[in-house]
């Protein structure tokens, strides 16, 4: 029954600590793509909000593991329910052994998770919401103003049926000046008659042409992207294997050094930013 009982407490906060992070977090990166979601139906919003949500929620299991068995195992000393359980000759060793079966309970649905899931599938999710988003924006382009659609601004004289005169698009380092242009879908302009003006290494080089096509969406190349993916399986998995070394970590920390509920805190924080740290230079190293 005790171990029941603590399985449930311990992956109940760990799942609500790592649901917070991903909220958290998505917050803060809606300030960099919010215009992005805003222009988009209902159904195509939720749908990446709902994926990106998920992956995130996965990548911070072990941080919520830290938090969860930094605050349990304290609270368990703290209300001396911890002398109790002694009483009836359970050992701290039995103890951590109980919150490492939930350990493992994490790390198992992390790995799986982060096999099926990855970064990857983000980054494809958003350019197809990125064409979507154009595509709509494209067709309720107003004329004579100058309009900032995430990488690129355009400028159109006038509109013809589904032609664009008079245009001025920047794109990157790419601006091209052009006295026609169409939008042919899945974020590729053809542009007819104008000049194109490239940076590259400092220098400005102008062109003159009749015809240019630019691609503003650009899919990887399957081998690559494979390669991609199959790396970040690796460190996804590594990513939730951390959460084992942490949990240890933690509940030596929460049953021999800490003495106040704020130092749950303060160790949460820094074993948390330990962890992250790793993955940057583990990042690194593998890409």
């Amino acid at each position: 029954m005790l171990r029941t009982y603590l399985l449930k407490k311990f992956i109940k906060t760990a799942y609500l600590s790592s649901l917070y992070l991903a909220l958290f977090f998505i917050v803060i990166q809606l300030f960099k793509i919010g215009f992005l979601l805003t222009g988009l139906s209902p159904l195509h919003t939720v749908t990446f909000l709902s994926l990106w949500i998920i992956f995130y929620f996965i990548y911070f299991i072990p941080n919520g593991i830290i938090i969860s068995i930094l605050y349990h195992v304290f609270s368990l000393r703290e209300k001396k329910q911890m002398s109790v359980i002694y009483s009836f000759g359970i050992s701290p060793l039995k103890v951590f052994s109980y919150f490492m079966i939930g350990g493992i309970i994490l790390f198992s649905v992390g790995a799986t998770s982060g096999f099926l899931l990855h970064e990857e599938d983000i980054a494809f999710a958003r350019k197809v919401l990125l064409v979507h988003y154009q595509e709509r924006i494209i067709k309720t382009l107003p004329e004579r103003t100058f309009y900032n659609i995430g990488d690129f601004v355009i400028y159109v004289g006038n509109k013809e049926e589904d032609r664009l005169v008079d245009v001025f698009f920047k794109y990157k380092d790419f601006t091209v000046i052009a006295r026609e242009a169409v939008y042919e879908g899945k974020g590729r302009f053809y542009f007819t008659k104008g000049s194109l003006v490239v940076k590259m290494e400092g220098k400005y080089f102008l062109t003159f042409f009749d015809s240019y096509v630019l691609d503003t969406i650009k899919i990887e190349d399957p081998e690559k992207r494979e390669k991609r993916i199959y790396k970040e399986r690796i460190y996804n998995l590594v990513n939730a294997s951390t959460g084992i070394p942490m949990l240890l970590v933690g509940f030596y920390t929460a049953y021999r050094i800490l003495s106040y509920h704020t130092h749950i805190y303060y160790m949460s924080a820094i074993l948390i930013f330990i962890r992250e740290i790793f993955m940057f230079i583990f990042k690194l190293y593998l890409f």
